[in-house]
């Protein structure tokens, strides 16, 4: 009976010693302890920010997890004041780390759905820059952070073993601070406006050089363009396709987006959002002209390409800019601006909207927003002189944002274009354009009065002779002849033999076939986006 007795002492006292040394016999696991550091109270004294009481933090099994299963996570539990969560009974296992409170979180999912059933994003590092804002992590380690660099989310995870107590941190915060007041709306709103220089200098000097407007001159990487040879690596189209999408588009969406809580006055709202949608308007103008179906988004929401972003149909992507071209919601925009021609006004979706329906060959809908310019008598013709390239705000300016001041750095491409005078602004929308785009679209509905008067207009202006006509072909002749003198090296020679379909008359000796009728999708765009096809041709 002693024996027993002892033996039984022994075998407790072995128990007790390997339970004191981190074996777990009966399988229970340890705590886990996440502080939470809510990265938006960061100051230069708190590099962390501060711990967050009152955060909610959730365990969930697998990335996919989070995906599906949202709101049925594994584990859950809320900081206390000292801004730790803490799990007890966590079975073994991998964890993926969700914590937020409010509308901050560390989960930054870059898209509106989700990837082969996981979320995708940039992810941070355990630091913040000297404002306060996440480092985010360069995943493929080529010096640079980028669309190329997102990965799953939640990209925190922890690793629950037996007898191992788990302690670790996380950092909760924004992606990308909200906008919060109408300056800082209106601050994001004026940086697209100037921020698309390099865009709109490539495409006046894309369409230019593919055009017989011009050659490429002395710079090279324009020169596959004069004798197309270009191929989906030409460097200018991933640059037209990165500025337009991820400096204008979806900064624009982002604006949209964060106004609604804004506080604000009905009005100042719907200019701002209004502004911002016809901006976007004339983007996807331009991207339709050149590449035919594009990828298309509009939810506001999404600041980036989702991986498997496919390519809309062009009819589906008209069908939507022109709704936001022509909304009634566009009588909110002033007419006029006290600032200057630099933001869009309600003149300036009109004009857009013609555009919008001439690129469709939609005629009556051209008449529609013309006339309505044509009969404001807002606008007049600027005497002969090219004022219009030198100056802002002319009789006949429309629209010269900030971002169509391209005189400067693309001197080689205007230089001799206008005889004495050099070329500072290239404005997007003048009274030029809707007086022919009205005559084309009255010379397609055989008001050939109405189309000879608007050419007329331009050529006594220019101190040429009047014309005039009563049938299709001289007025198209008459047309395209204006056309071309009206708007040389000014953006849209090419789009419009496209349009007149005569490309392969003017250009077929130079190299022009069928398949250049649109650009190739950037080969950068198809090697990050899987789901985007590339045109015929190419």
């Amino acid at each position: 009976m002693m024996k027993n007795y002892l033996l039984i002492l022994s075998l407790l006292a072995l128990a007790a010693c390997s339970k004191s040394k981190g074996d777990n016999p009966s399988g229970e696991t340890p705590s886990v302890s996440i502080n939470v550091w809510d990265a938006t109270k960061w100051s230069s004294n708190k590099p962390k920010g501060e711990l967050s009481s009152g955060a909610t933090v959730r365990l969930y099994t697998s990335q996919e997890a989070f995906v599906t299963s949202t709101d049925h996570p594994a584990y859950t539990a809320t900081t206390g004041s000292d801004g730790v969560a803490t799990f007890n009974g966590v079975a073994d296992g991998t964890y993926y780390v969700v914590a937020g409170k409010g509308n901050i979180s560390n989960v930054f999912p870059t898209y509106s759905e989700a990837y082969n059933n996981v979320w995708q994003g940039y992810v941070a590092d355990t630091v913040l820059d000297n404002a306060g804002n996440f480092i985010w992590k360069d995943l493929n380690m080529d010096g640079k952070v980028d669309t190329h660099d997102q990965g799953g989310q939640p990209a925190l995870s922890i690793q629950v073993e037996k007898s191992k107590p788990v302690n670790t941190s996380v950092m909760i915060g924004y992606r990308k601070k909200p906008l919060t007041t109408v300056a800082e709306v209106q601050g994001e709103l004026d940086a697209v406006y100037a921020g698309l220089s390099t865009l709109y200098q490539n495409l006046v000097i894309m369409d230019g050089t593919l055009s017989d407007d011009a050659a490429c001159g002395t710079v090279a990487s324009y020169c596959p363009l004069d004798d197309f040879s270009f191929v989906a690596n030409t460097a200018v189209f991933n640059s037209i396709w990165s500025n337009a999408y991820f400096k204008g588009i979806y900064k624009l969406n982002g604006c949209i987006k964060d106004m609604v809580n804004v506080t604000m006055t009905d009005q100042q709202r719907s200019d701002l959002t209004q502004q911002a949608r016809v901006f976007q308007g004339y983007l996807y103008l331009e991207l339709l002209a050149y590449f035919g179906d594009v990828p298309y988004n509009n939810t506001d929401d999404t600041p980036d390409f989702f991986p498997g972003i496919t390519r809309k149909p062009a009819s589906e992507v008209y069908a939507n800019i022109m709704l936001d071209l022509t909304s009634n919601l566009n009588n909110n925009l002033p007419l006029t601006r006290t600032s200057g021609k630099d933001a869009i006004t309600r003149y300036a979706a009109m004009a857009l909207a013609a555009r919008g329906a001439l690129q469709q060959k939609k005629y009556n809908d051209v008449l529609t927003y013309t006339s309505q310019i044509t009969g404001s008598l807002a606008f007049t013709l600027a005497p002969a002189g090219y004022s219009w390239l030198t100056s802002q705000n002319t009789s006949e300016t429309i629209w010269a944002p900030a971002f169509s001041n391209i005189g400067t750095p693309a001197s080689w491409y205007f230089s001799g274009a206008f005889g004495g005078t050099t070329l500072q602004w290239c404005p997007v929308l003048r009274y030029t354009d809707v007086l022919l785009m009205d005559a084309e679209a009255r010379i397609a509905t055989a008001d050939y009065d109405g189309a000879v008067k608007d050419i007329n207009a331009l050529r006594t202006r220019s101190g040429l002779g009047t014309v005039s006509f009563s049938n299709t072909t001289d007025g198209n002749a008459a047309l395209q002849a204006a056309w071309k003198s009206e708007k040389y090296r000014q953006g849209d020679r090419y789009a419009s033999l496209l349009r007149w379909g005569m490309a392969q008359g003017v250009l077929g000796a130079g190299g022009w076939h069928l398949y250049n009728t649109l650009m190739p999708v950037p080969q950068n765009f198809l090697d990050a986006y899987p789901g985007l096809m590339q045109n015929p041709g190419y």
